[in-house]
């Protein structure tokens, strides 16, 4: 028998799902993937449907920080709430100028004489999120529409995937406060879903933005970045508990359905999983890697 024609021994949901709130993606999720899936996000539905970009419009308020086209990012954010068509547009207007403008603008600075120490930062919103979604998640697993046993997936951007809308002299100052923020987060979500229901992914796409020379890197040249990166991805994944799982989705963008750049193969890939599967220390349960045309 062909190996094309074996059943599939799992699905894995990288994170975003295109339908209107976190119900609509559990519900979908279960009745099309239900007995193939082991985990089910919530599918960053709303101000997340554009990955990380609603961290935007919050860091914006920070008085550490100066910012320019807040307004338009706001107004962007929100019409994905109102209609498909705004949804479709945007993102299609979104995916055009990353394509073309990646690691070149910045959106957000430092302000003058601002230290790394002056920096810091208030919620980030995933917490919040993932308390919302949860509580929808476990009275639909508590009414049998969920599988039994299936987890709920929370997914997290690597600090540098935010911090890179900031000049590249100026991240180092912001990447230490970004990331501890986000252990915080994690702590926040923990007080509020078992570690048991729980899996976390971590989402690496800028780090190789930076390692394939296609943005500026605040470490210099690409490899000079190897290792902070994958030392930061590193922290990352042990500040998960063991009980929880664990995951990677290393990926080369999605800008109007177009990597930033297309890997020749999938040396870099390997080398980043190898790199964080042999210095965690806990279980790393599974890395995700896009295909390759």
């Amino acid at each position: 028998m062909s190996s094309f024609a074996r059943k599939p021994r799992g699905v894995h949901l990288v994170g975003s799902v295109p339908l209107p709130n976190a119900e609509h993606v559990f519900r979908a999720t279960s009745t099309i993937l239900g007995q193939y899936v082991r985990r089910v996000p919530d599918g960053e539905t709303g101000e997340r449907t554009i990955w990380a970009a609603f961290q935007l419009p919050m860091l914006a308020r920070n008085p550490a920080f100066q910012a320019r086209g807040m307004a338009m990012m706001r107004a962007m954010l929100r019409g994905y709430s109102r209609s498909r068509l705004v949804r479709r547009l945007v993102n299609t207007l979104a995916a055009r100028v990353a394509a073309r403008s990646l690691g070149s603008t910045s959106i957000l600075r430092v302000r003058p004489g601002v230290t790394s120490a002056d920096v810091r930062l208030g919620p980030l919103g995933y917490a919040d999120a993932a308390r919302d979604s949860f509580a929808m998640f476990r009275r639909l697993a508590q009414s049998g529409v969920l599988p039994h046993g299936v987890r709920f997936q929370v997914c997290l951007p690597t600090p540098i995937a935010v911090v890179n809308a900031f000049p590249t002299e100026q991240q180092q100052l912001v990447l230490p406060a970004y990331e501890a923020r986000l252990g915080l987060e994690l702590d926040d979500m923990l007080a509020a879903i078992p570690p048991d229901r729980l899996a976390v992914q971590w989402d690496a796409a800028v780090e190789f933005a930076l390692l394939e020379g296609v943005a500026p890197s605040p470490y210099g040249s690409p490899a000079a970045s190897r290792e902070p990166l994958l030392a930061t991805m590193v922290r990352l994944g042990n500040r998960v508990p063991r009980e929880v799982e664990l995951g990677y989705h290393l990926c080369y963008g999605d800008a109007g359905h177009r990597h930033f750049k297309q890997p020749a193969d999938a040396t870099r890939l390997v080398d980043v999983a190898n790199f964080v599967a042999d210095n965690l220390t806990r279980p790393l349960n599974w890395v995700r890697f896009p295909v390759l045309a």
